[in-house]
């Protein structure tokens, strides 16, 4: 089953705002200063309880994620699975080391030249898993992206975006050896809960890190092959951002996602 996690990648995969504000004053990673970011993130359902924790730096990026699963509910509580740590060089956002728990430190290195960016994700060994380029347009949110893959049978991906007004209102995925993809969104007025956060908009995309990049919240999207499948979302604000979402498939399964800011 598909799972949408806008923290997550969220995203993966994955989904990283289309309005940003910046702090005015210098802040720590345990002060954001007069924005709200999330500092926490949980979700829950019927077979799995995760928890992400997020570190930022004084301008309101992103500089560590850690990952708490506790998937088919088989332990007492969630333990940490994976650390992602966020390097920056001045404005540019260069690499992203994965520590996993079970299969060791993985690479992500990032390079960006005007509107193109490379991607490279590597095994803890050296190895390359895969590379990827992606299109930006003149506001910085992707417009195509094209992954190369050294492992399994998908040996090749294009993913295409569309956006209006700070949100991603289509995308597809046409796979080297399918299926193929389309998906729908649909939003309301609101802030996102990352509507402040100053991570690029397109390390959803390439990354799988369930960011948020939207401006918005979103409230209904389809998706599959022949975008026959749908979600539904509803949200609990506070202060202008969301502290609850009910995500709800067409099934009727639902999962919930609690935003704890500072």
């Amino acid at each position: 089953m598909k799972r949408v996690v806008l923290n997550y990648l969220v995203i993966a995969p994955l989904a990283v705002s289309a309005v940003f504000i910046s702090c005015s004053k210098s802040v720590s990673d345990e002060d954001f200063g007069e924005v709200q970011l999330p500092k926490t993130i949980i979700n829950t359902g019927p077979r799995y309880y995760d928890r992400y924790e997020y570190k930022y730096d004084s301008q309101n990026r992103i500089t560590k994620v850690l990952m708490y699963y506790n998937h088919e509910l088989f332990l007492p509580e969630a333990v940490l699975r994976e650390t992602h740590t966020f390097t920056y060089i001045g404005d540019d956002f260069v690499k992203v080391v994965e520590e996993r728990t079970n299969s060791g430190t993985g690479t992500v290195e990032i390079s960006k030249n005007g509107n193109k960016v490379n991607v490279t994700r590597k095994y803890s060994s050296g190895e390359i898993q895969y590379t990827a380029t992606m299109d930006l347009n003149n506001d910085g949110y992707p417009t195509k992206r094209e992954s190369s893959f050294t492992f399994g049978t998908n040996n090749w991906q294009v993913e295409t975006y569309q956006f209006r007004n700070g949100n991603l209102m289509k995308s597809s995925v046409l796979r080297g050896n399918g299926p193929n993809s389309n998906s729908e969104y649909t939003y309301d007025n609101k802030k996102s809960p990352f509507f402040y956060c100053e991570t690029p908009k397109w390390v959803m995309f390439n990354l799988f890190l369930y960011y948020d990049i939207n401006k918005n919240n979103l409230i209904r999207n389809y998706w599959g092959e022949g975008k026959t499948d749908y979600t539904e979302y509803k949200y609990e604000y506070t202060d202008g951002l969301p502290v609850k979402r009910t995500m709800k498939y067409a099934s009727g399964e639902e999962y919930v996602t609690e935003y704890i800011y500072k």
